[in-house]
């Protein structure tokens, strides 16, 4: 049995809003569970203006992000407009937030498609927002763990690393 467009489209709407729901559901359970504002009851004003800080970071970060995907899904030859990729990834950033957090990464596959992006090229974006997103990670937390290394470790960490940044681009 075939699936109309329509229909198609009414049904991943659906999906989509439940993954919002969802994932507010979610967060609003972790807040109601963890009471947070009774810790903060005594520093409202300070704390507000801090989420607010971090608020506008965050929504700054997402929107290179978002940028930096555009540019490994379609570097310079995309048909459709770096708008519609910015909302795509907007949109499915809420998804992150289901247990199991590779819910925005299914997202961006569905919606990406629907820009006319190959599955091909949307699943190597996906894997080198991955691997990139491990490096930086791993060089962010290098500091910390610096002094535990041994110095055989950290030749072996730094060619892997060079080695790793030399393929990335390529």
């Amino acid at each position: 049995m075939t699936m109309s467009p329509g229909r198609a489209a009414s049904i991943g709407r659906l999906l989509g809003w439940s993954a919002v729901a969802l994932s507010f559901g979610f967060i609003g359970l972790q807040l109601w569970q963890h009471a947070p504002w009774h810790l903060a009851a005594e520093r409202l004003q300070p704390l507000a203006v801090g989420v607010t800080i971090g608020a506008l970071v965050y929504g700054i970060a997402g929107l290179l992000l978002s940028s930096a995907w555009c540019q490994l899904i379609s570097p310079g030859h995309s048909t459709a407009p770096t708008r519609s990729h910015h909302a795509v990834y907007g949109r499915t950033q809420i998804a992150k937030y289901l247990p199991g957090n590779l819910f925005h990464l299914v997202g961006r596959q569905v919606m990406g498609r629907q820009l006319g992006h190959g599955q091909a090229r949307l699943a190597l974006a996906s894997l080198l927002e991955a691997v990139l997103l491990v490096l930086i990670a791993g060089t962010l937390a290098l500091p910390i763990v610096w002094r535990w290394l041994d110095g055989a470790l950290l030749w072996i960490i730094g060619c892997a690393g060079l080695g790793l940044a030399l393929l990335v681009p390529a």
